[in-house]
């Protein structure tokens, strides 16, 4: 598109109608982009924060099972009479 924006002022004197017409059009096609870009930009950082914030729960959750099988382990070991053996 701005190829084509660059070719009509090539090719259309100011003040002509063809590029008054031009301008305007790739003036609301600057701006219309520029939103766009803004929009995209919101959108990513909120799926980057979502995806972090996934993350960083699916850690804590590993985590917390991992703790859990210890102290599993460990009240079974207790029970059992191994955990304070010779080869402590």
């Amino acid at each position: 598109m701005l190829l084509v924006r660059e070719n009509c002022r090539l090719y259309n004197a100011p003040g002509t109608q063809v590029r008054h017409d031009c301008d305007v059009v790739f003036k609301f096609y600057l701006d219309e982009s520029a939103k766009l870009a803004g929009s995209v930009y919101q959108v990513s950082q909120l799926i980057d924060r979502q995806l972090f914030l996934a993350y960083d729960l699916h850690v804590i959750n590993i985590f917390d099972q991992f703790q859990c099988q210890l102290e599993y382990i460990y009240s079974r070991g207790l029970k059992l009479g191994w955990m304070y053996g010779p080869h402590m």
